[in-house]
């Protein structure tokens, strides 16, 4: 056990060596190495992935393994990917000269080692070191690793800034591109928006001179008188659809035109018209309005959720236009009230029906 109070006070910092092993370097016979193999296992920062040092037979540090990581997660603080084994030379001074993979590859080339006092108090020591990418080894970076006291600090890449802009120097045209398309549309939109402005003028001077103009009396064309009338149904829904009405008497006073209000309430209508029926497109007047919040509200349940019901209804309203209309309406609500509901409750687990109601429209279950 190593414990070295100055350097790492009361924390609970050990590392033992165990297993010695004597082994040849650089082959078996008599002018090959003796080394002098330890495992290892030391939790310091930054020597967590240790797995065996070796001694010459002068007692001096020759080789470390350490666990090779391919993937450092907040710099090996949280964790790594570990894949095979890293193995350091060191030289006769107990410098660290190169690290090889598992397959014999130089991942690791040291430049330099300085020492000198640290800061913070303890000793300096700093690491030049030329290393290959975790996960692309065809490229390198030069790092600056530095320790204090023998422990982990930091690890940095020098001439960052460097390669960055020998990077861009590569690449100039992709980074140039994007700038010239961005003023090229730029210039475009300030030409687009000064023939926009000048249409705009000629537009406007155009229109000042038809205004000047002396206009032409317009034909008279006569509105279709207003008939509120019941059409046959009760109080209560003319009364609904007489609540309603007053929104469009208002948007009449505030100016805008009957035609427009109207066809705003029947384009669901119009749409269906035309796919179901094929039927062309109504131009729709106030009495048809009329007659529209009429079923609406006659309607009940089938006023909304069912829009392609309501506007069969609606088409019929149309085309009878008198006093059978609310009996109409009536009728079918409470016909198509009773099916649902037979088809919802009484028949829902009623034998072959029970089975049927999700699947068959309801034409196959009743005979009208």
């Amino acid at each position: 056990m190593v414990l070295d109070e100055a350097a790492y006070g009361n924390s609970p910092v050990v590392a033992r060596v165990h297993g010695l092993e004597i082994v040849r370097a650089g082959g078996t016979d008599e002018n090959s190495d003796i080394r002098f193999r330890y495992q290892v296992e030391d939790t310091r920062p930054g020597r967590d992935l240790q797995r065996s040092l070796s001694l010459n037979h002068a007692g001096r540090l020759a080789e470390a393994v350490n666990a090779n990581p391919k993937v450092r997660v907040a710099l090996g603080r949280l964790g790594n990917a570990i894949k095979g084994e890293e193995i350091i030379i060191y030289n006769n001074l107990q410098e660290p000269v190169e690290a090889r993979d598992s397959e014999g590859n130089v991942i690791k080339r040291w430049e330099g080692v300085r020492y000198g006092a640290h800061p913070r108090g303890g000793i300096l020591e700093e690491h030049t070191i030329v290393k290959a990418r975790e996960l692309a080894p065809q490229h390198t970076d030069r790092t600056r690793l530095t320790l204090r006291n023998g422990n982990f600090e930091k690890e940095d890449r020098i001439g960052v800034f460097g390669d960055w802009l020998a990077e861009i120097k590569s690449g100039w045209g992709y980074l140039i591109a994007p700038i010239v398309a961005f003023l090229g549309l730029l210039g475009l939109g300030k030409l687009f928006e000064r023939a926009r402005i000048h249409s705009a003028g000629r537009a406007t001077a155009v229109k000042g001179t038809i205004a000047a103009a002396p206009a032409a009396p317009a034909a008279a064309v006569q509105a279709e008188p207003l008939v509120k009338s019941g059409y046959g149904f009760d109080d209560a829904v003319v009364a609904t659809a007489n609540l309603q009405w007053s929104a469009v008497e208002e948007r009449l006073a505030r100016g805008e035109s009957a035609e427009s209000i109207a066809a705003e309430y029947f384009v669901a209508y119009n749409i269906w018209l035309e796919q179901v029926l094929g039927e062309t497109k109504i131009t729709p007047t106030l009495n048809d309005l009329w007659i529209f919040f009429l079923v609406q509200a006659g309607a009940g349940y089938f006023h909304n959720d069912t829009p392609a019901f309501f506007s069969y209804l609606l088409y019929n309203a149309l085309q009878l236009k008198n006093d059978s209309v609310g009996t109409f309406v009536r009728g079918e609500y409470e016909r198509w009230y009773k099916i649902i509901n037979l088809t919802l409750s009484t028949y829902k687990g009623i034998a072959v029906f029970g089975k049927l109601r999700n699947i068959l429209p309801y034409e196959y279950v009743f005979n009208f």
